[in-house]
């Protein structure tokens, strides 16, 4: 019911950066909290099974779910539809060797109940998929945790906790799970339910405490997408953090991404690097679009400053000055020429004397 609630509560802030991914795998925890729930409360083989489907709806899908979602938001941008699917296949031949138990045994040999302390357990020897899954869910989501963790090392103040928080989070169903799938806990019952709880409960800090799908993010980087004018965000040790569509249009631009150490050999960022190496707070240059086509760009850089007034960052802003450079071109000209002849005016001879 904790993670129902956390996923109603995501989606309806869908069009905050990270609230759709996280709204799905909150989704995905409840239903397989819900599904292991149906399972240790039957009694018959068959609907054992049945409650298992449900159970792998959620929980073939989890690991994948949170790396979408840790990636999210770690680059503040959606995975690629191609990453996505990559990332679901494991997960979608899963739910269908699930769904078809009866006729292989790929994932469980000879399902069985046996009457434990408690309730019917289901044993059963494992098929060769289902080490294939275990291998992914481990891997993958221990993946996510480790770029968390590495995000946090990086990150300013803020998302650094909700980093370190999302990631001690997601360590708990990870051991729950090793320690089950390698058979090292005693008693009946997989915590891995029960570890999900916990994740929960660090998610709800997260979001509640830390704010960690705020709308004020949001509205800001709609903002700075929406804008005519390039956006970069350098930290103190010349990574590019974050770039806007405008400045992603610019020469070169795209051949960065976030995480990179700037500049890159371009001729957008070597004009940039008097910004770059706080030489300069403001330079002027012009960029090829085409080979009939120049455009005209000035760009200033402010410092980013800690709660210690320490500089942390720089924020680089790119100005389009092609038309204002063409308009003082023209009045210039129409200042000091005549318009019937063409010829230099007086006013231009007692600007030269």
């Amino acid at each position: 019911m904790f993670c129902v609630y956390l996923g109603v509560w995501a989606q309806h802030r869908s069009r905050v950066v990270g609230a759709r991914e996280f709204s799905l795998l909150t989704w995905a925890m409840a239903v397989y909290s819900l599904g292991y729930a149906l399972e240790i409360s039957r009694f018959e083989l068959t609907s054992v099974l049945e409650a298992i489907r449900v159970e792998y709806l959620g929980l073939s899908f989890l690991s994948g779910l949170s790396l979408i979602f840790t990636l999210r938001f770690i680059h503040n941008k959606p995975l690629p539809v191609a990453g996505v699917m990559l990332l679901l296949i494991v997960p979608l031949i899963t739910l269908i060797l699930v769904f078809t138990l009866e006729h292989h045994e790929l994932y469980y040999i000879n399902p069985r109940l046996i009457q434990g302390r408690h309730f019917p357990v289901l044993f059963f020897e494992r098929g060769p998929w289902y080490y294939v899954q275990s291998s992914y869910n481990l891997s993958v989501g221990f993946l996510a945790a480790v770029l968390l963790v590495f995000s946090a090392m990086r990150a300013d103040h803020k998302k650094k906790k909700q980093s370190a928080l999302i990631a001690a989070g997601m360590l708990f169903p990870l051991a729950a799970g090793f320690l089950y799938t390698f058979k090292l806990l005693p008693g009946e019952i997989d915590p891995t339910p029960f570890a999900l709880a916990l994740t929960a409960f660090f998610a709800a800090v997260a979001l509640f405490k830390m704010g960690l799908l705020e709308i004020v993010p949001a509205a800001r980087e709609l903002a700075l997408d929406s804008i005519g004018d390039g956006f970069l965000v350098v930290d103190q040790h010349g990574q590019l953090q974050d770039i806007n569509k405008a400045a992603l249009r610019l020469p070169g631009a795209a051949e960065c991404k976030i995480g990179d150490v700037l500049p890159c050999d371009n001729a957008l960022l070597l004009n940039l690097q008097p910004l770059l190496q706080r030489q300069q707070d403001h330079v002027r240059f012009s960029l090829a679009h085409s080979e009939n086509s120049v455009r005209h760009y000035s760009a200033r850089a402010h410092e980013i400053l800690n709660s210690q007034r320490q500089v942390s960052g720089t924020v680089i802003l790119i100005s389009d000055v092609t038309d204002t450079q063409e308009l003082i071109r023209l009045l210039n000209r129409q200042a000091s020429t005549d318009e019937l002849t063409g010829l230099l005016n007086r006013r231009y001879l007692m600007q030269l004397g």
